[in-house]
């Protein structure tokens, strides 16, 4: 785990968002607002707490920052990086809420344009008193976003529009969306071989909330989905968007999915069994196109490859515990209030995760002692293997 630094302008806060090219990590800066006054008036803060001033980029080979201001005051939503493109798709609205103005930005050139203008008015809804409600947001590739917004309409509660745009041609091209893509939750990146996937996830519950529902014997859909961005793509323009072929795993009602890792080209899943209170590890092999289940005799929340091995973590009611998955043995045992966060060539790392602790230091774990591996704020990029710890200008 390499251990890195971040500066922040003073004015802003930032968070990280998920969208990686190459080396180059993003993120997203607002106002900073401090609503701790018994007082604080929200009304007079609405723009700085709904709107992005701009956007920071991180680039791990220089170990440098540069920040850049949005032209645009209402830029309200931030697409998310679906494949390996060095684009940011991103909307913004008019003063009256009435007009959405969709653009891309050119991370390489440096550039902005405008892609699309959505005129809510020509909507059979009431006028907006907010930003337009875009549920979705994934740049999929140079050329096309996905969008997904919700509107309340005069005739239905709600009505759902799904579509493509296509930042070369201008057009905003809808497409209806299958049962499964209704309770999507998030999309991710996978580049693999030289192709783009999406992995995606369908229901929004937590594992508790899946564990009540299984109580009361009620049945709520989750759905672990991988597809190229490509196949994605041409299903949308043809209007024939369907999930079902590329389901990995569909939760029975006594699951829950609880962690995931991509490893050489295999997707593993962590599954966790309520009646069994058994763990499952899933592995899907993209090259092969095959699925192997191994069933683990404990609830883990947690996996971590290393050096080539598998490793899971079990968090009690007073520790959180790795264990070694090929020998089932226990590794490390960390009591509470700290917990393991990731493994890295060192050792483990913990910190207190416990709610409304303000210590953030982040300890190593070897087999001979424990010591202060990060003191302050930080951001873990795990697909880079990367700490970054937030320091201001003054520092």
């Amino acid at each position: 785990m390499k251990l890195s630094y971040i500066t922040i302008p003073d004015e802003y806060e930032v968070m990280q968002m998920q969208f990686l090219y190459h080396d180059t990590r993003l993120f997203s800066l607002k106002t900073k607002v401090d609503m701790s006054d018994d007082d604080f008036d929200y009304d007079a803060h609405i723009d700085d707490l709904w709107f992005y001033k701009g956007i920071l980029s991180y680039h791990a080979d220089t170990e440098t920052t540069v920040a850049y201001c949005f032209e645009q005051k209402k830029v309200f939503e931030l697409g998310t990086n679906c494949g390996s493109a060095p684009v940011l798709f991103y909307a913004a609205c008019s003063e009256d809420y009435s007009k959405v103005f969709f653009y891309k930005r050119d991370l390489v050139k440096g550039s902005s344009t405008l892609v699309h203008t959505l005129d809510t008015c020509l909507l059979d809804i009431e006028p907006l008193t907010a930003p337009l409600h875009l549920s979705h947001m994934y740049t999929l590739n140079e050329r096309y976003a996905l969008i997904s917004y919700m509107v309340t309409g005069r005739k239905v509660r709600y009505e759902r529009y799904d579509a493509l745009l296509d930042s070369l041609t201008g057009e905003c091209i809808y497409f209806t969306a299958d049962k499964i893509w209704s309770y999507m939750e998030c999309m991710l990146p996978y580049h693999y071989s030289g192709k783009d996937y999406v992995w995606t996830k369908t229901g929004e519950h937590m594992i508790h909330e899946r564990r009540m529902d299984w109580l009361k014997n009620e049945r709520e859909p989750e759905d672990i989905i991988l597809i190229e961005v490509e196949k994605l793509i041409t299903m949308a323009l043809q209007d024939q968007l369907d999930f079902a072929p590329f389901i990995l795993h569909s939760s029975q009602p006594n699951e829950a999915f609880t962690d995931y890792i991509t490893v050489d080209g295999q997707i593993i899943l962590l599954i966790e069994q309520f009646d069994t209170e058994y763990s499952v590890l899933i592995t899907y092999d993209i090259d092969q196109q095959a699925i192997d289940r191994i069933a683990q005799h404990r609830v883990y929340d947690r996996i971590y490859p290393k050096q080539g091995k598998l490793y899971a973590r079990e968090q009690t009611d007073h520790s959180s515990i790795l264990y070694d998955l090929q020998t089932g043995n226990p590794i490390c045992e960390v009591p509470d209030p700290k917990q393991i966060i990731a493994l890295c060539e060192q050792g483990v790392l913990t910190t207190n995760t416990r709610l409304g602790n303000e210590d953030n230091t982040v300890y190593l774990h070897t087999d001979q002692e424990m010591t202060i591996f990060a003191e302050g704020h930080y951001f873990m990029d795990y697909e880079q293997e990367l700490m970054l710890r937030i320091q201001d200008e003054l520092q």
